[in-house]
């Protein structure tokens, strides 16, 4: 009779799991649930299990304290992400990122419980350096005053990421206070000092062993940043009898640099005997000695100018003496930029009266001045976008266009720009 019991109750379980369904999963397993714990175990460096460690849970605001055995625990977490901050006196402040995951099947949910193991990293250590630059006047290595210096940690769970100070009047500099057991990476942003711009080229990378070590990383010097010198306008093709040549440039120029080295010949490749000097840092002025041109004469100037940073470009154009400024042709219209295919193309409209080329500038949000690009006779350019974006640096770029005859240049400053962006 026992027997029978036994079959009719199995056999009772079986018809109702049949009644169930192929696709329905009964929830008879204990470790089903919606919800897991997660336990925090949080040691040293050493392996030793830290008390009283206060974990912070960003999301509600609720914080727990880890038990003598290093153990703190929440209960009851939904599936998702957590953020906790983990933080001890005299250990550096941790940001831990914990997931619960679901690994159920069907419609039985299974969260599993989860242990997250923190090492916490003693604090106390030292770095220290100097940093040097040279001067341009001098050639002498002189202190680095006033230079932000950024100590970046390769632990990304940390919660600071990076530390910045300043050098003293000695250029030296400090990071106190560093966690012990981390690799960290020194750098120095471009900085401006005596109107020049300096960086660090080569980050200075080390690593902290102990709570305790102060390291010194001695001498670094800063590298001067050269600016690229571009020619930005001329007036050449508004020369008179009286008239001196005026060369732009973008950067400041070598004061030193511009006596005695431009010249000017005539048609018949005789030197002009001239005087150049520099007008407003930027700009070469240069004045024939005679006090005039001849009219009509065809000239050649010829030269190369310096940057204070020491770059150069290099310039030799023509021009003839005695146009008339009144047949300076206006402004373009209807300029666009658009891309086709992997080039940039430029089109525009021409103005009325007679046109001999244009010139085409452009200039970025962080330029001061619109630079030279490139000329053509057409009323379109183009230019591969790639070249166009290694060039400017930048998200976009704005570019204006110049139409010039024998006469002069339409004036810069009546110019209406395009802008053009670059895909991300």
């Amino acid at each position: 009779m026992k027997m029978n019991i036994k079959f009719l109750v199995f056999l009772s379980f079986a018809l109702f799991l049949a009644a169930c369904g192929e696709n329905t999963v009964i929830n008879v397993n204990e470790e089903a649930k919606e919800t897991g714990d997660i336990s925090f175990l949080v040691i040293n460096r050493s392996g030793e299990v830290l008390d009283s460690v206060k974990i912070y849970r960003i999301s509600d605001g609720k914080s727990n304290l880890t038990d003598e055995s290093g153990y703190a625990v929440w209960e009851k977490n939904k599936i998702g992400t957590q953020v906790f901050t983990v933080t001890k006196d005299g250990y550096a402040p941790m940001r831990i990122t914990v997931n619960v995951q679901e690994q159920g099947k069907g419609n039985v949910a299974r969260v599993p419980d989860v242990t997250e193991e923190v090492v916490m990293h003693e604090l106390g250590a030292s770095i220290q350096g100097t940093m040097m630059y040279l001067n341009q006047s001098t050639g002498n290595l002189i202190a680095a005053e006033g230079v932000p210096v950024i100590l970046s940690f390769g632990n990304a769970n940390f919660t600071s990421s990076e530390i910045t100070v300043e050098t003293d009047e000695n250029g030296e500099y400090v990071f106190e206070d560093l966690p012990e057991g981390v690799a960290v990476s020194i750098s120095v942003p471009q900085t401006i000092i005596e109107n020049h711009f300096y960086t660090l080229t080569t980050d200075i990378t080390s690593s902290i062993d102990r709570a305790n070590e102060v390291e010194n990383l001695g001498i670094s010097q800063l590298s001067l940043v050269a600016k690229t010198i571009n020619l930005i306008k001329t007036n050449l093709t508004e020369i008179d009898t009286a008239t001196n040549i005026s060369l732009s440039f973008s950067t400041e120029l070598k004061e030193d640099s511009i006596a005695g080295n431009w010249v000017v010949s005539n048609s018949s490749s005789d030197i002009v005997l001239t005087s150049a000097s520099l007008k407003d840092s930027k700009t070469i002025v240069i004045k024939p000695i005679s006090g005039k041109w001849e009219k009509g004469e065809f000239y050649t100037v010829s030269g190369i100018a310096y940057n204070i940073e020491g770059n150069t470009t290099s310039f030799n154009q023509t021009f003839t003496v005695g146009k008339s400024a009144s047949a300076v042709p206006g402004q373009v219209s209807n300029l666009e930029a658009t891309l086709d295919g992997s080039y940039v193309e430029l089109s525009w409209k021409a103005p009325s009266g007679t046109v001999t080329g244009y010139y085409i500038y452009y200039k970025t949000n962080s330029m001061d001045d619109y630079l030279l690009f490139d000329y053509t006779s057409s009323t379109t350019f183009s230019e591969y976008e790639s070249n166009l974006k290694n060039l400017v640096s930048d998200t976009s770029v704005k570019f204006i266009v110049l139409p010039y005859n024998e006469a002069g240049t339409a004036t810069i400053s009546d110019a209406k720009a395009i802008s053009y962006t670059f895909d991300e």
